[in-house]
């Protein structure tokens, strides 16, 4: 799509015409409930739709030699948190995959809303599963080559695997994180948002409620849904509740919610 995504790509061509490269291939990931609300930028060379955003989001894991997160909306922190819950899985332990969140100066409003989110949510142990760098992206390039080149971690982890460096297939993806979520209003009331589970669990349920903060605030089909049946309640422990609530409103006055006068889809309610 645009924005971050778009900016991502020209980055990434650039790079490829200085190092005089002519054919490279930038990959796009998409699904159909994204495809109607975002058609791919022109920067895409090889577009891919999977069948629905989990299969999407475990495409971009498989693929990925590491990851690097940049300020965007309720998606990206989606985006996060499945592949912080991948990186939280026990059995995943052994697994070398770089998670890189950054931003220059103007946006770093985002990546601290989303820290401080993730701390107060499943714990200061989260913050060893990523990295945070801010207005330097020599330090973002280094800290990425050092994990994913041919003398980094991340080849050598695969080799140990007998994996392709192009597609981790042994990275572990619990069956209940692939299982699609289907964003209805009774679904998102039973959502599990306590610490009473691991925070594997519990990164899990929070990346089903912000695909349906995304799929109730973004998609036609949603704000139909929000229109008809009135807004998601969320449900959930005191302080799950509040860091949720914190981080929305951060969101918006962020404004990005990709509107200057959003109406939140969602209530949110403590127990």
């Amino acid at each position: 799509g645009p924005g971050t995504m778009r900016a991502g790509l020209k980055g990434n061509m650039q790079g490829f015409h200085m190092q005089g490269t002519r054919n490279a291939q930038q990959i796009g990931i998409s699904a159909p409930e994204i495809i109607a609300a975002e058609p791919p930028n022109r920067y895409v060379t090889s577009l891919v739709i999977m069948p629905n955003i989990e299969t999407r989001l475990e495409a971009f894991a498989r693929l990925a030699n590491g990851i690097a997160l940049f300020p965007g909306g309720a998606g990206s922190a989606e985006e996060f948190l499945f592949a912080l819950a991948l990186k939280m899985d026990e059995k995943n332990a052994d697994q070398k995959l770089p998670l890189i969140l950054t931003a220059p100066k103007e946006s770093q409003s985002y990546v601290e809303s989303l820290d401080s989110f993730i701390m107060e949510t499943l714990g200061a142990e989260a913050r060893n599963y990523y990295e945070i760098i801010i207005e330097d992206r020599a330090a973002v390039a280094e800290s990425m080559r050092s994990e994913v080149m041919y003398d980094g971690g991340v080849p050598q982890n695969r080799k140990t695997h007998n994996d392709s460096i192009s597609w981790n297939g042994s990275l572990h993806i619990d069956e209940e994180l692939l299982q699609i979520f289907k964003p209805t209003h009774e679904n998102v009331a039973k959502l599990e948002l306590s610490r009473d589970q691991s925070p594997f669990r519990l990164a899990m349920e929070m990346r089903r409620l912000f695909k349906a903060i995304v799929h109730g605030s973004i998609t036609s089909a949603g704000q139909q849904q929000i229109a008809e049946c009135g807004k998601f309640e969320i449900n959930g422990d005191q302080k799950i509740m509040t860091a949720l609530d914190t981080l929305l409103s951060q969101f918006v006055a962020q404004k990005r919610m990709r509107s200057d006068h959003y109406e939140p889809c969602y209530t949110i309610k403590g127990r």
